[in-house]
């Protein structure tokens, strides 16, 4: 086996999917990167069908959403510049499912699916820094800043306590818990229009921005043939938060092997992401189907 083909060897066992063992209580379904996911003192970036474990810890970038399915069906969704925790999850008190997490910085919404609200009976707490909101079944926007930490009903009813021992109940739309740091917390009613158009855009994913989900079947093509420029394009790639992989294609009978970002639902996509990467890292990619 000749040395570039064993520093490719090297450097894709180097990035093995962390992910590979994990328990199947949540999975990555949208990733709009840049995002990493952080296991056992290691970091890899963020992608689509990633299985996810307690211990966990998520992180977005400038840009970067992350869309996550708990195994009772709900949904997490995490803005920009966010760090996420997932402290337990699974179903260890059956037939409840039970999760913990933890919204250390940023934007997210936690949504349970209309088709799993009935039957299914969950335990699940969102702890949002100096907040905790215990959930049955509902629909939820919060924050976490270096100003304040809130967490706003938008359906359902929900528990929610401070730090400082304060503890309420949330059952009507747009009520609103928060409190800047060091203060009090209070509750407040939101206003709809700051909810659509201020605070629901921060954690939904955007257009035109190249989202990869695990059944997309287009790929970009970042660098193809020698060993050199594909291990480049590979590592700025997967530092800047981007899941690149390594493979091997067959070209007029030899092996070439490519530096590829997968998982893009549309033509579109790709195309977009493209043009983001060559803003971001003065890369090229060249759009082509997932073979």
């Amino acid at each position: 086996m000749s040395e570039w083909v064993i520093r490719f060897v090297v450097v894709g066992f180097m990035f093995l999917p962390l992910w590979v063992h994990a328990r199947d209580g949540a999975r990555v379904e949208v990733v709009q990167s840049p995002g990493w996911i952080d296991r056992s003192g290691r970091s890899e970036p963020l992608a689509p069908g990633a299985l996810l474990a307690p211990g966990d810890q998520l992180r977005t970038g400038a840009g970067g959403r992350v869309q996550v399915r708990l195994g009772d069906g709900s949904v997490v969704k995490l803005g920009e510049e966010a760090r996420f925790a997932i402290d337990r999850l699974g179903s260890d008190r059956a037939p409840v499912f039970t999760a913990a997490l933890d919204v250390l910085k940023g934007a997210f919404r936690f949504t349970t699916a209309a088709a799993a609200r009935v039957g299914q009976r969950r335990d699940i707490s969102v702890r949002v820094r100096t907040i905790t909101a215990g959930i049955r079944g509902t629909d939820i926007w919060g924050a976490s800043s270096e100003e304040q930490d809130f967490v706003c009903l938008l359906e359902g009813r929900i528990s929610v306590g401070h730090e400082d021992g304060t503890v309420a109940t949330l059952s009507e739309p747009r009520q609103f818990f928060g409190a800047q740091r060091g203060a009090k917390p209070t509750i407040e009613l939101a206003d709809q229009e700051r909810i659509d158009k201020v605070w629901s855009p921060q954690t939904e994913m955007q257009p035109a921005a190249g989202l990869l989900r695990a059944s997309g079947g287009w790929q970009l093509v970042m660098a193809s043939g020698g060993h050199v420029e594909v291990i480049d394009a590979y590592v700025r790639l997967r530092g800047a938060g981007f899941p690149a992989q390594i493979q091997s294609v067959s070209v007029a009978g030899e092996r070439v092997y490519q530096a590829v970002l997968r998982f893009m639902d549309a033509r579109g996509d790709a195309e977009a992401l493209a043009t983001r990467l060559e803003r971001l890292l003065g890369l090229s990619g060249r759009v082509v189907p997932v073979r």
